[in-house]
């Protein structure tokens, strides 16, 4: 599990957008519903690989294997 801090929670329809500290990284997540969580709470992200979609940070472009 990475360790983390939640920075944001912005509820959007059906799901929930979290931004997530990481380390010297910032992760987005989106989330059925609305989890039980607020800015400031430390969590531990287990990641499963099938579910990530990557995007380049200068063009927004999604990045595929």
């Amino acid at each position: 599990a990475v360790p983390g801090e939640i920075v944001v929670v912005e509820p959007m329809g059906a799901e929930t957008e979290l931004l997530v500290q990481a380390g010297a990284a910032q992760i987005v997540l989106m989330t059925h519903g609305r989890p039980a969580v607020n800015p400031g709470d430390k969590v531990q992200l287990s990641i499963d690989p099938a579910m990530v979609h990557v995007f380049d940070q200068k063009t927004g472009a999604r990045v595929t294997a």
